[in-house]
Formats: structure tokens, sequence, C-alpha cells
């Protein structure tokens, strides 16, 4: 089981032991976006700008980072993508192989993107932020 913190600080407990098993900050601010792929990687992504891809094979500690535009509020992963939400409205996907943003999207003009949810057959994904309304954006 993982957390990430406030503090920016990524706790990892195993839940067999009860007992934490790695406590590091990896992050300079809140940790907002912690996903696990499904090549024993944890994505996370933060208030710092930040979005870290943790090994979990090399002691949960980070092997890369990758730049954001702003604060990260929420992400999900989709495959090798990260979709990304962050406080200045936008949108980012970052190639979780190549290590780099693909692309961005304005998906709230007023604020934040404070969640984000990819559709279960994958055709796209709707937001929520401080515009205080929801916007559905497709993959086509």
């Amino acid at each position: 089981m993982t957390a990430g913190q406030k503090d920016g600080i990524l706790g990892i407990h195993d839940m067999r032991m009860l007992q934490p098993i790695a406590k590091e900050r990896i992050h300079g601010g809140a940790i907002n976006m912690l996903e696990p792929t499904l090549s024993n990687l944890i994505i996370t992504g933060a208030a710092d700008k930040l979005v870290k891809k943790i090994d979990m094979n090399k002691g949960f500690k980070p092997v890369s980072q990758m730049q954001a535009t702003d604060a990260i509020f929420c992400g999900e992963i989709l495959h090798n993508l990260a979709i990304t939400g962050c406080g200045d409205g936008s949108i980012l996907v970052y190639d979780l192989d190549q290590e780099k943003c693909l692309y961005g999207y304005g998906a709230d003009s007023t604020g934040a993107v404070h969640c984000l949810k990819v559709m279960p057959d994958h055709s796209g994904v709707v937001t929520g932020g401080d515009g205080g309304f929801g916007l559905k954006i497709c993959f086509t």
C-alpha cells in the first residue's frame, strides 16, 4: 500500500506485516496523484509541478521526472500514458516510455482541474474544476 502526503513524502507499507517499509520525500509539495502501472511503477504528480516515475523494483526510488505547467491536482494512468489535471486549468498527457509530455489541452479557463476520470470505454476523459462545469474530452 502506498500513500502520498501533503509534505511530499511517499510512504510504502507492507500490508502483510502492517509495517512501513519505505518513506522518502520525493516531492517539494503535496502529492496529489499517486497511480500504479502494470509495469511495477508508481506515477506521482504533485504541487511542485513534477510528474515522477517511481520504480518498485529499485527500492521505491524516483527514476525520472517530467515537468508540468502548474501544480498537479489529479491524474490517471491509461496504458503507458499519464493524464494529469493542473492548477492552470490544463490537462497534460505524458508518454511514460518516452518520459515526455505529448500534448496539453486547456480544460478550465477559470482555474484548476481538480478531478478527471478516463471513461470506461477509453474514449475520452471527463474533468471537473474551478469553473464549476464538467468537460468531456474525446480521444479521436
